[in-house]
């Protein structure tokens, strides 16, 4: 059974993905190997706008409506690959709280879109906003927008 997602919903997600940027290779760690705020902001926005542009140059139909069906089946694994290197950067000092916080509904977001009933995509919105402004607050312009 193929999951469609609405429209707004998929245009949620997109231009949260789209401001979305995470990591590089550097580790995002200052010279004491001690995540830095800074660090993890770069690099979190590194890694969403990447999934962005990746989501942008799998979806190749012109029609907006094929092209709403590709990106919703580009968003939940594109979403999965930002959750796991934004993970993987570390959390800066004193802020574990905050970013696991954001980072804890883009994992509901995941189990709500996964689950397909149009009921949990419209939850999983809720948790979807929430995460942007938890990130946007935090000081990410790239990931969850």
């Amino acid at each position: 059974m193929r999951i469609q997602f609405p429209i707004w919903a998929v245009s949620t997600l997109l231009a949260a993905l789209l401001a979305a940027g995470c990591g590089d290779s550097s580790g995002g760690s200052d010279d004491d190997g001690v995540v830095t705020k800074k660090s993890f902001v770069k690099e979190a926005d590194t890694v969403c706008a990447k999934q962005k542009q990746e989501i942008q140059m799998r979806v190749k139909s012109s029609d907006p409506v094929k092209a709403s069906e590709e990106s919703s089946e580009e968003t939940a694994p594109a979403l999965k690959v930002e959750l796991r290197e934004i993970e993987a950067i570390g959390t800066p000092s004193g802020d574990a709280k905050e970013i696991e916080a954001m980072l804890k509904n883009v994992r509901k977001v995941l189990e709500l879109v996964e689950s397909g009933s149009n009921s949990d995509l419209l939850e999983a919105n809720d948790y979807y906003l929430r995460a942007t402004k938890q990130a946007r607050s935090y000081g990410l312009k790239e990931c969850f927008l």
